[in-house]
């Protein structure tokens, strides 16, 4: 039993010392009852540092993930998460390049957080790939470099991953980290580069994109899967006949001469392009990517117009002056980047006007909101 007997007898030699005498059956209780709170409060720190961060919830949203590369558009950051699927012609995990030499995945929290561990998977479809051994590294302030998250001995600690595909395998780490952002590094795999994840710690504390109402989840409302119809997507011009308004839907990849992005005319000096969602909803912002794949084209501010159904004229989305608002955009051909408007709005038709631009005005987007309460 700890404590050892010699140190209960020290400790009753140091009480007498200090002027008190007590006799060695109360000292032996008193150390009992010390290191019972003690237990109980690592048990508490262990279930507080315990808890699923968001990335198999969603609560780590698409625009917080990064990677170093993509095998295509269809196994990007975002398929990373934990007991994800495929589905929807994208892949089952996370898949590096093959010729990416340094692999990594990345979650940025926007705060600091106190993470605790990972756990990780491989992929969900036909193939056998896996990570076997990766490291970690974990920045604490955002302008921070990384650091690697070590051994006891001072090292960079190299975790062992996967044997299959499914199995969730958990690393804690030896002490937990304060980190804004956590990285990844795959060391070793099974035939290709490719996981999912989750991490652990002080709970699920991103917060997730919601509608004004608290716990109403927002809804993409149908550009992406092609619920709103070829018909309803409108654009002020288009650069050719294979880059016009349905080509401007998210994560629409290329398709034979047909382009992965809406593209307006060189000579448009006023570019926009619509969707009509074929009813009023309560729209609450706007989701944007570049083009795909070859060409480095996106759009990196732009602002949003919205008309009631029956209205003549589009209204501007304002910010507290008053102005229209610029929403900041892209910064690359495939991230996805979320802005919420200030304020949802009743909407039937949605149009977002690009003001500036990477390469030319090309752009894929959806629409984030929900049914109107009757």
């Amino acid at each position: 039993m700890f404590p050892a007997d010699t140190f209960v007898d020290e400790l009753v030699r140091e009480l007498v010392v200090e002027g008190e005498t007590y006799n060695k059956e109360y000292v032996q209780k008193l150390v009992d009852k010390i290191l019972e709170l003690l237990r109980v409060r690592q048990e508490l720190i262990d279930l507080i540092l315990n808890n699923h961060m968001g990335m198999e919830s969603g609560n780590i949203t698409a625009d917080q993930l990064s990677a170093s590369s993509c095998y295509q558009y269809t196994d990007c950051a975002d398929r990373g998460r934990l007991n994800h699927g495929a589905g929807n012609g994208r892949r089952g995990a996370w898949c590096a390049a093959s010729n990416d030499a340094s692999p990594w995945i990345q979650v940025d929290f926007g705060r600091k957080h106190v993470v605790s561990g990972v756990i990780t998977q491989g992929r969900a479809d036909i193939y056998r790939q896996w990570v076997k051994t990766y490291r970690v590294q974990y920045k604490s302030d955002s302008d921070d470099i990384f650091l690697d998250v070590e051994d006891g001995k001072g090292h960079a600690k190299t975790f062992q991953g996967n044997t299959d595909m499914n199995t969730e395998v958990t690393n804690k780490f030896p002490k937990p980290v304060t980190a804004c952002a956590v990285r990844i590094l795959p060391l070793t795999w099974n035939s290709h580069v490719s996981m999912r994840f989750e991490l652990l710690g002080d709970g699920n504390m991103v917060t997730p994109q919601k509608v004004e109402k608290p716990g109403e989840s927002l809804r993409r409302l149908g550009v992406e899967d092609g619920s709103i119809p070829d018909d309803q997507l409108s654009a002020s011009s288009c650069y050719q006949y294979e880059d016009c308004a349905t080509r401007g839907r998210l994560n629409q990849p290329a398709s034979g001469r047909r382009r992965g992005a809406w593209c307006a005319a060189a000579s448009d000096t006023a570019p926009w392009i619509q969707a009509d969602l074929g009813i009023e909803y309560r729209v609450a912002g706007v989701i944007t990517q570049g083009r795909y794949p070859r060409y480095n084209q996106w759009v990196t501010t732009y602002s949003v117009q919205y008309k009631e159904d029956g209205a003549s004229d589009f209204e501007d989305v304002v910010g507290d002056d008053g102005q229209p608002m610029i929403f900041q955009g892209n910064t690359d051909k495939n991230t996805e980047v979320t802005n919420l408007l200030p304020a949802s709005v009743d909407a039937r038709y949605v149009r977002i006007l690009p003001k500036t631009w990477h390469g030319s005005v090309s752009m894929r987007f959806e629409v984030l909101g929900n049914h109107k309460k009757r």
